[in-house]
């Protein structure tokens, strides 16, 4: 999967002005097409991966999740929140890398975009697919766990049935 995020970094940067490169940029959670308020553990892995490339291609990224402090638990130290109340305020941002996923039968669609900021103008993309099988049977398998299988006895009898195996 980072061999696929670091092409769509390429494409990105590819079709991005150079005159840009030194602006800051924040990065979103990849959210469902379907439903924009809506992520998953894919969308944030891949955003996660974006931070990585695009710093290592040297764009200013900033991460405002960072909440300016450590927080000791029992559960260990954080540094980083989806709280919004405990958010920096101050946070300087000109672009916004942002994009959408969508599942078809083979595996994931992203549409990634850098987007400025104050404009809404979109100045770069890039997409890509995921094929399933990259993920099928891991920790995080999304595979619907409904499948489709024939009776081969009722084929022989010309009499094929379909049936869901749970």
């Amino acid at each position: 999967m980072s061999e696929v995020v670091s092409k769509m970094a390429e494409q990105l940067l590819y079709n991005y002005p150079k005159k840009y490169h030194s602006e800051t940029i924040a990065l979103t959670s990849i959210v469902d097409l379907n439903d924009h308020s809506v992520t998953n553990w894919l969308g944030q892995t891949v955003s996660e991966q974006f931070i990585h490339e695009l710093h290592i291609r040297q764009l200013p990224v900033i991460d405002f999740k960072l909440t300016g402090n450590i927080q000791l638990t029992n559960a260990g130290e954080f540094a980083l929140t989806r709280d919004w109340t405990k958010l920096n305020k101050n946070v300087n941002v000109s672009r916004i890398l942002t994009g959408t996923m969508s599942r078809n039968e083979e595996g994931m669609i992203f549409n990634m975009r850098i987007v400025n900021a104050n404009s809404n103008l979109v100045e770069s993309t890039s997409s890509a697919f995921i094929p399933h099988n990259l993920f099928v049977g891991g920790q995080y398998d999304y595979q619907n766990k409904k499948y489709y299988e024939r009776d081969s006895r009722l084929v022989q009898q010309n009499k094929a049935q379909v049936r869901i195996v749970r």
